[in-house]
């Protein structure tokens, strides 16, 4: 049954609900668009629903004709798409005919173009072969029109040139040889061919030829020349004796040379200089008189003169490009090198060789390197890669074959002259420095005896340490303009042995002035700034020496340079002379403390001024700190200050617990005594910003022993709590040992002190840590002397300096460091 064709309006609302119906797994109803449409549509229930009263049906009428409306317009819908689709349908038959017609037409024009486009295909292709057939034959005919020309020319060349070659004419023959050579090159695929064949064997024949015609020449002209000495005119006209050694017939053979190749060229070069150089060999060369050291500079002089007359003679001749005079003083340096190395080679050992004959010769070897170096490399334009090489090494590279010919290409010929000779000096420069090593010991020992103090400085020191450094500043100038290779290594080595021998002998003076019999006075103590002065300028010089050193010796041994040993010893010396120093001061303060211990500090009846052995300290302090600040630099003054304090003011502390008993009277001396003490060392320091840490230790010393001194003052009669409290509430960190210290200064018996000690233990006062062993730290032979002292008085030496002491000073406090832990380990 033919389905029924609705209007397309129609259709798309039919799909639409087929559409939906289709998604709805469940079969749920679809609500109808319209309840007319509805399936279970049920026209009582609709009209009931539309008109539930009578009310409502005054718009019966009208929904009545909505419905007839609506019902006219789906008829006339209906209608039209009937009409509609039996139109369309005639069209359709109509058109799909008409185009079946049209493709069979164009089926059949497509057929007839394709056959005439292969008939056009073949007709073109046999258009291009006989093009193609006519091109190679014009191509081949062209070629061989050209060859049979090329050929002619080459028949007329090898004709001429071998007329030319017979002739001598070089300057011809040259360009004549530069066109054949083309020509040859042209047919050197066809060599099969035995006319083709003849002809370049003769082309060969030829070259050899001319190579041999032109070496001849060249050869009797070296002859003369390495014989003939600058005449008169006349004599330089015979000079060139055969009408083929004339400089044009000369210059032109040059020309021939470049056209028969750089080999050629090379050899020919090779061979005039050492034509050349037969009369130097045979003045200067190995087994002659003249062959000695002692000649060296009459080698360079010959030279000169040599260079001169060829210059004169043959600089028409040679073309610049090729260098001769140059690769002429480049063979000379070889042949002199090998002349001087076996020369040297005469001394065993190295030590041997005469130091001024070999100087003289390696100072003039110097000279000539450098003129030859002026007049040849730069002249080029710089220094190459293995001069570099030889430099940085010590070492004469040599260049690989392929560098060797693309230098020869790009006319840069001339090697190195710098170090091409003197090197060979390197291994003998071992006499010179055992020369300069004497020379400097012997110097130093001379400085010493003649040692003054040079005041031209912002410090005072000894002339030795300023001299010293002079010498071996020059020294290094000396051997830097003959060597700056291992020569100059082993005298830097020789320079760090002297200087350690300096700093032994410093500590030797250190030694010697504090074990002077007549005992510690200022000229002593001004002494001992003198070498702490020239140790520090040691110290500051050697680290300036070092960078001079690595900026002068070759780069091989750069690394190797260290001189920062040398600078800890100086730094050494330094910690000696302060230590002496503080130790001289101290010992003229001690005394004064030994009586203090002895004195009857319980029968004082009244207190006076303050004591004699504050009297002394004072004078002592007076006489030696200011001369001592005006010699010292700021740093090693707070230093110097740092250390007396350390040193002294714990064993003030000391002694006045070692007094056997204290009264009261004795108690307030004793408080007068140490505030005097205080103010004295406070005094010390003129700028008290600068040594805030030194201020700090006085006052934190001194309080300890006015609060030791306050409980010790204490009425006799004042009970053991009151006692105890007031301890605690002065001497918070004091510990049982200190509270028992308290006792024993005012006379309690140690079977009285029991209860109270306990009680203070209850308290929380504890007893402080057993105090380590004293070890003797034994320093090397020939530095300091050996430093008795405890882990605790380093620890506290190292807290107690200055904020911004310099590191030098930190240096000296790690060494410190390192021999303590070396003794313990050693114990």
């Amino acid at each position: 049954m033919e389905r029924r064709k609705y209007p397309r309006a129609v259709e798309e609302a039919i799909n639409k609900v087929c559409l939906l119906a289709s998604n709805d797994s469940e079969a749920e109803e679809i609500p109808a668009l319209n309840p007319l449409d509805g399936v279970d549509f049920n026209p009582v229930d609709y009209i009931n629903e539309r008109f539930p009263d009578e009310g409502s049906l005054s718009s019966l009428d009208s929904f009545i004709s909505r419905l007839k409306t609506r019902a006219n317009e789906a008829e006339a819908n209906m209608y039209e798409a009937v009409r509609s689709q039996a139109t369309s349908s005639a069209l359709a038959v109509r058109n799909i005919s008409e185009s079946r017609d049209s493709i069979k037409q164009l089926s059949s024009k497509i057929k007839e173009i394709k056959g005439k486009a292969a008939q056009s295909e073949i007709m073109v292709q046999e258009i291009c072969r006989d093009i193609k057939r006519l091109d190679y034959a014009k191509k081949n005919l062209t070629l061989t029109i050209t060859s049979l020309k090329r050929f002619h020319m080459l028949i007329k060349g090898v004709d001429k040139l071998e007329f030319m070659v017979h002739k001598r004419q070089y300057r011809e023959a040259a360009n004549l040889l530069q066109a054949v050579a083309e020509l040859v090159e042209h047919f050197k695929n066809h060599e099969a061919v035995p006319k083709i064949k003849e002809l370049c064997n003769t082309v060969e024949q030829m070259k050899d030829l001319l190579s041999k015609q032109i070496f001849e020449d060249f050869e009797s002209l070296s002859e003369i020349s390495a014989d003939f000495y600058r005449g008169s005119e006349e004599e330089n006209i015979q000079y060139y004796s055969a009408s083929t050694q004339t400089p044009e017939s000369l210059a032109g053979a040059c020309c021939v040379v470049d056209a028969l190749g750089s080999d050629t060229r090379r050899m020919l070069i090779s061979t005039l200089c050492k034509g050349w150089l037969k009369p130097y060999e045979r003045i200067f060369g190995t087994g002659s008189s003249d062959a000695t050291l002692e000649f060296t500079k009459r080698r360079y002089a010959w030279f000169q003169r040599a260079l001169g007359d060829n210059e004169e003679r043959f600089l028409p001749i040679f073309p610049n490009s090729w260098q001769i005079f140059g690769h002429f003083a480049v063979l000379f340096c070889e042949y002199t090198r090998k002349h001087l190395k076996a020369e040297l080679g005469k001394f065993d050992p190295p030590e041997s060789v005469p130091v001024g004959e070999l100087v003289r010769a390696l100072r003039c070897t110097l000279d000539f390197e450098e003129a030859m170096t002026l007049r040849f490399e730069e002249a080029q334009g710089g220094t190459k890669p293995e001069e570099q090489n030889l430099r940085s090494t010590g070492e004469l590279s040599q260049p690989s074959p392929g560098t060797e010919a693309k230098e020869s290409e790009s006319k840069y010929l001339v090697a190195p002259f710098s170090r091409s000779i003197s090197f060979v000096f390197e291994p003998y420069l071992v006499a010179y420095v055992k020369r300069e090593s004497e020379s400097i010991r012997d110097q130093l020992q001379k400085v010493l005896r003649e040692e003054e103090v040079d005041k031209n400085g912002p410090m005072p020191l000894l002339s030795s340490a300023v001299n010293l450094f002079l010498y071996i500043k020059n020294s290094i100038s000396r051997c830097t303009k003959f060597t700056t290779g291992q020569a100059f290594y082993d005298l830097y080595k020789e320079h760090k042995a002297c200087l350690v021998q300096y700093s032994n002998d410093l500590n030797a003076k250190v030694n010697s002035t504090v074990s002077s019999k007549k005992g510690f006075d200022v000229e002593t103590a001004t002494t001992l700034c003198f070498v702490l002065n020239s140790a520090e300028y040691c110290a500051d010089t050697v680290s300036q020496l070092e960078d001079m050193v690595k900026s002068k010796i070759d780069t091989a041994f750069v690394d190797a340079v260290d001189m920062e040993k040398e600078q800890d010893l100086f730094y050494g010396n330094i910690t000696n002379s302060l230590t002496s120093l503080v130790n001289g001061v101290e010992s003229i303060l001690l005394p004064g403390l030994q009586d203090m211990t002895k004195r009857n500090w319980s029968a004082l009846e009244h207190v006076g001024d303050q004591s004699r052995h504050i009297n002394v300290i004072s004078s002592t302090i007076s006489e030696f700190v200011p001369s001592t600040k005006g010699l010292l630099s700021e740093v090693y003054f707070k230093t110097f200050c740092d250390k007396l304090a350390f040193a002294f003011l714990p064993k003030y502390f000391h002694s006045i617990t070692q007094c056997k008993l204290i009264g009261d009277y004795g108690s307030q001396q004793l408080l007068l005594d140490t505030h005097a003490l205080k103010t004295i060392f406070l005094q010390i320091p003129s700028d008290d910003s600068t040594m805030e840490t030194f201020s700090k230790f006085v006052t934190s010393e001194m309080e300890k022993c006015e609060v030791l001194l306050k409980l010790v003052g204490m009425p006799i009669g004042t009970a053991d709590h009151l006692l105890l409290e007031n301890f605690t509430l002065l001497w918070p960190h004091g510990a049982i040992q200190d509270f028992q210290t308290v006792l024993d200064l005012r006379g309690r018996p140690r079977n009285k002190q029991v209860k109270i000690l306990k009680e203070a233990a209850a308290n929380g006062i504890a007893e402080r840590e057993a105090k380590p062993e004293r070890i003797s730290i034994a320093s090397p032979e020939g530095t300091s002397p050996a430093i008795n002292m405890s882990k605790f008085d380093i620890l506290n030496a190292v807290k107690g300096f200055s904020a911004d002491m310099s590191s030098a000073f930190e240096s000296n406090v790690n060494n410190l460091q390192s021999s303590y832990k070396r003794a313990v380990n050693k114990n």
